[in-house]
């Protein structure tokens, strides 16, 4: 079963960390955004693949 609260943590620190990223967006850079979305879903994956072999 794998630990929520740790992958709450996980998704809470990389949101946080992406503040940076989307603080001067504006609705003309779609693209932009579209590619910080893609970086913060692939943290997340790591994130939650880094979970998962501390927890094997």
């Amino acid at each position: 079963m794998p630990n929520i609260s740790r992958y709450n943590a996980a998704i809470y620190r990389v949101t946080q960390n992406s503040r940076s990223f989307t603080k001067d967006l504006t609705a003309s850079k779609a693209e932009q955004a579209l590619n910080i979305l893609k970086r913060i879903l692939n943290r997340l994956y790591e994130e939650k693949n880094k979970i998962n072999s501390e927890d094997d």
